[in-house]
């Protein structure tokens, strides 16, 4: 019998069944030890359109944690207010900062927006901490490895300054399963690699049984992604569900470097995983 069920409410790619609807973005619905937790809204009505459909009450879930505050990310954060209180959504507050990138020398707004910044939100600590007995939000991940960080012209606003955006806000998820950890990154802008080893470290559970979510590769030079993955690689890890912003090309590197190639799998709106 499966511990944990992770249903993708969000994510770029769907099949066309249901009426379900793909976009920019990411979200997913996670049952574990009578827990109901939310990972990130996606960019917009999609995100309450898709829970719909999927069956999925918003209302009864004990947390929504956002990941980062990017817009593909937590656009949807004013519609979900509507179904459960702001002290059940977990944050970060530099998640409110203003965060744009950078294309043709033109800035881009690509964050929450501050409308929603003063609203009583359940601001998440500085250092990593548990959710219940078996669930671990990652915060601050290190740098271990800094050619594994993100490299984009992607910035956050501070004291007035326009400043390269360190992440700080960024919040992933481990889950402690009797096969070995499941790690949730919605983006991995601290980088993939390192977001897998510091999950180790924080839990002390060695073995890594699913990654869920996106790698952040697709922004890197081919040669840059794939010596990331291979590194991946290493680590064993039993199943892979990717989507959002790792690319298709090299979601197949992987496939075609792992021990088995069905263990690597595109994830898309609607997917029901059973671990």
């Amino acid at each position: 019998m499966a511990e944990v069920k992770i249903i993708t409410i969000c994510e770029n790619h769907v099949e066309p069944s249901f009426g379900l609807r793909a976009s920019h973005g990411f979200s997913l619905y996670i049952e574990f030890n009578g827990k109901r937790i939310i990972y990130d809204v996606g960019q917009d009505d999609s995100f309450i359109k898709n829970a719909k459909l999927l069956n999925i009450d918003i209302t009864k879930c004990e947390h929504i944690i956002i990941s980062h505050g990017h817009f593909d990310h937590s656009g949807a954060l004013s519609d979900a207010i509507c179904f459960i209180s702001p002290e059940r959504i977990i944050i970060q507050k530099s998640a409110f900062d203003k965060k744009y990138r950078s294309s043709e020398g033109k800035l881009s707004d690509i964050g929450i927006g501050s409308e929603l910044k003063e609203m009583n939100f359940n601001y998440a600590y500085e250092k990593s901490f548990l959710l219940d007995d078996n669930i671990w939000a990652l915060v601050n991940t290190p740098k271990t490895a800094e050619c594994f960080s993100s490299k984009e012209p992607l910035f956050v606003e501070r004291d007035g300054k326009i400043i390269d955006d360190d992440f700080s806000d960024e919040i992933s998820l481990a889950i402690k399963t009797s096969r070995g950890l499941i790690v949730l990154s919605a983006c991995s802008h601290r980088g993939c690699y390192n977001i897998l080893a510091h999950a180790k470290k924080i839990t002390g559970v060695e073995r890594i049984a699913c990654f869920i979510g996106g790698t952040h590769l697709c922004f890197k030079h081919r040669d840059d992604a794939h010596k990331e993955l291979n590194e991946i690689n290493k680590m064993n890890i039993g199943s892979y569900f990717l989507g959002h912003c790792s690319g298709l090309e090299n979601i197949f590197h992987l496939k075609s470097i792992v021990a088995n190639p069905n263990d690597v799998h595109v994830n898309y709106v609607g997917r029901k995983i059973l671990i």
